[in-house]
């Protein structure tokens, strides 16, 4: 069963994501300085990017097993919202903790990752993540499929859009229906952008 998480479970959704992301590509390149701080500075930089979401009301969804979450994905609606002033204060207390050299990193990756972007109406995958003890189990391909029933639901929306910095992960995504649509070299880091179309109500 797919669920909607709120404020109440953000927490365990940072938590979700940290394990899932620890070694990816993005947050080592990100905080490549943060050396001995690097997990406090990687679930500060994931829960700005769940504040994001949360504060806006966009999609924050996962699964539970058991009581215990232990897949999430979140992402953007096609129609913009703007940052509400709780995000604003949040990114600004990030901008104290982590180095100039990160937000560099960060601001570079951002860049070049909207610019892949299709110039269309979409969803946003923005991150998704399973708990390592819990991955191969279909929780993402669940989460996923729920992303495009959003899409195909939305009049405004023609797809759902992601990236990928882990080669790895593209014959995951090609096999779900996505298919590559720009990539590019940031750094050290080679990104993909993957979308899929998702006929609707539009």
């Amino acid at each position: 069963m797919i669920l909607n998480f709120s404020k109440a479970d953000r927490a365990e959704v940072v938590a979700v994501l940290c394990s899932a992301f620890r070694d990816y590509p993005v947050m080592r390149y990100v905080l490549a300085g943060s050396v001995d701080r690097y997990d406090a500075h990687l679930a500060q930089l994931i829960g700005y990017y769940v504040d994001s979401r949360l504060l806006r009301d966009w999609p924050v969804i996962g699964i539970r097993v058991q009581g215990e979450i232990v897949a999430v994905a979140m992402g953007n609606e096609p129609v913009a919202k703007p940052a509400p002033d709780e995000l604003k204060r949040a990114y600004a207390r990030l901008h104290e903790i982590l180095s100039e050299d990160a937000f560099e990193r960060l601001d570079a990756f951002e860049t070049v990752s909207d610019r892949n972007e299709p110039k269309y109406p979409h969803y946003f995958l923005g991150m998704i993540g399973v708990k390592p003890a819990f991955q191969g189990k279909g929780h993402a391909a669940a989460l996923i499929e729920e992303f495009c029933s959003l899409s195909a639901a939305d009049r405004h929306s023609q797809a759902v859009v992601l990236s990928t910095e882990d080669p790895n992960n593209l014959p995951f995504y090609e096999k779900m229906g996505f298919r590559i649509v720009a990539d590019a070299e940031v750094g050290e880091l080679h990104t993909w952008c993957l979308a899929m179309p998702t006929p609707g109500p539009g």
